[in-house]
């Protein structure tokens, strides 16, 4: 039987909160310009074709995003620390992300040959790896900008 009382949810405090609505705004809004961007270019030439693209404009925003929230204090949970659940949060996803990036990689090898664009255009395995590694690296970024905001917040908190 679960114990309720025992479940601690996440809480972001209202400053965090306004911070990801802000970030999402921002993400949402890169999302727009890079499609528009992406309409234009398919227009002049086929750089790239299928879902691969939207996987890729996805990846970058969301990479906005992440830096957007970590830079301003809301990238992880205000009793993140009394959950325990940061080191969790934090190391899940870059497991995930790893073992896709590493999976998509082993796809994108064929015949001993790494092909990354295929008859002139980028693959869409490609710019899944890229959209996987951009993620990834905003991912790290910002649990770096986390560890360190919370290491400045223990070193203010002792003076």
């Amino acid at each position: 039987m679960t114990d309720w009382n025992k479940f601690n949810p996440a809480e972001f405090d209202e400053r965090q909160k306004i911070v990801k609505q802000k970030g999402a705004l921002i993400a949402l809004a890169v999302f727009a310009m890079l499609s528009g961007i992406d309409i234009v270019l398919s227009d002049i030439f086929r750089w790239a074709d299928g879902i691969g693209v939207v996987v890729l404009l996805m990846g970058i925003s969301m990479a906005v995003y992440q830096i957007y929230c970590a830079v301003n204090g809301g990238f992880m949970a205000a009793n993140a620390k009394e959950l325990g659940s940061d080191k969790i949060n934090l190391i899940l996803p870059v497991v995930i992300l790893g073992l896709l990036i590493f999976m998509i990689f082993i796809d994108i090898i064929d015949d001993g040959n790494i092909r990354f664009v295929e008859n002139g255009i980028l693959r869409t395995s490609s710019m899944m790896m890229i959209s996987s590694a951009l993620i990834l690296g905003s991912m790290i970024i910002a649990t770096l900008i986390y560890r360190s905001n919370a290491k400045n917040d223990d070193n203010d908190s002792d003076e």
